[in-house]
């Protein structure tokens, strides 16, 4: 199956994976037989990308990771081909979840990045051709917002078939950045060699340590967990979905008040409210935002079963 959106990364690997297939096209001018070999290469190294991997992008290790298995059906590779440019798009905004969100200038309103881009990969799907039943779940997540201090925020997420799809967790940007730059987000001297320490203040920088391992919540990519980096909480091993619940948080978690505030909003005036409200909530979305979900809702994944349709269709005119 090809991708053929394009997608903007930086890493060499993203450049390999674009030329292999889920990118744009393959090189072209080179002989099948070299073609080959480069996409089997290309293959072996993107299916190698671990979590700890700092040579690979996390939408890389996310495709990787999530697709381990030969049986796996080739819609359920299109979901994960979908969720790793939802990624790639998210970083690419800068809108990290850890920073507020939008909607309501009154109040903080994080929750709001991760509806919209469960929005768009809802709408992805659909334009894809796959008809299944998907439900947009609007409930509660835990967040690690310094290194001693935990809160509760409204969250989204999608559910395919009983798996769970979340592609938005606080600090990914950061962690994304530290993948980047070749550095290990959970050494604090390196992570501040490398970007300083008001800077990494200023992004809620909270790497893992022995007594909390697990210090942000993983990516869930068809109820597989992918850990945002940092070679300490990508070791830990966690259920599909960690970190995420539809049952309000007791009142004495931080911003338990605040979440249940926000998920009562996105139920009653975004899902609840049909079209209207979801393109109403959109214009309310910054630029980068709906930018990133107008690159999600974009994207093709090209099987071999779609450009025989595609072919035929083309044809169909010349036929008799």
């Amino acid at each position: 199956m090809t991708m053929t959106t394009h997608l903007t990364k930086t890493t060499p690997t993203t450049r390999a994976r674009h030329r292999a297939g889920r990118g744009t096209r393959a090189r072209r001018g080179a002989t099948s037989a070299s073609t080959r070999e480069d996409v089997r290469d290309i293959a072996n190294d993107i299916a190698t990308a671990t979590p700890t991997s700092r040579a690979h992008s996390l939408a890389d290790c996310a495709y990787s990771t999530a697709t381990t298995s030969a049986t796996m059906r080739l819609r359920d590779r299109v979901v994960c081909a979908l969720a790793a440019t939802a990624i790639e798009a998210v970083v690419a905004s800068g809108m990290d979840p850890a920073e507020g969100g939008f909607g309501r200038e009154d109040e903080d309103f994080r929750g709001a990045e991760s509806l919209l881009i469960s929005l768009a990969l809802e709408e992805a799907m659909k334009r894809n051709g796959d008809r299944r039943e998907v439900r947009v779940r609007v409930g509660y997540a835990l967040c690690a917002m310094t290194e001693d201090a935990s809160e509760a925020t409204a969250h989204a997420w999608l559910e395919i078939e009983g798996k769970v799809l979340d592609v938005c967790s606080p600090g990914m940007i950061l962690c994304e950045a530290a993948r980047r730059s070749g550095v290990d987000y959970d050494d604090r001297d390196a992570m501040t060699a490398q970007f300083g320490a008001e800077a990494l203040l200023a992004a809620g920088y909270a790497p893992a340590t022995k007594e909390r391992p697990m210090r942000h919540r993983p990516l869930t990519v068809l109820n597989v967990a992918v850990p945002l980096g940092g070679s300490r909480g990508a070791r830990e091993k966690t259920k599909p979905g960690y970190g995420l619940t539809l049952k309000p948080p007791p009142a004495g978690v931080r911003g338990a008040a605040n979440a249940q505030k926000r998920v009562e909003f996105f139920q009653s005036q975004v899902l609840a409210a049909g079209v209207l409200g979801i393109e109403k909530f959109k214009d309310a979305a910054p630029p980068a935002a709906r930018a990133a979900y107008e690159r999600i809702v974009a994207a093709r994944v090209e099987t071999v079963r779609s450009r025989e349709d595609r072919l035929e269709r083309a044809i169909a005119p010349a036929r008799p």
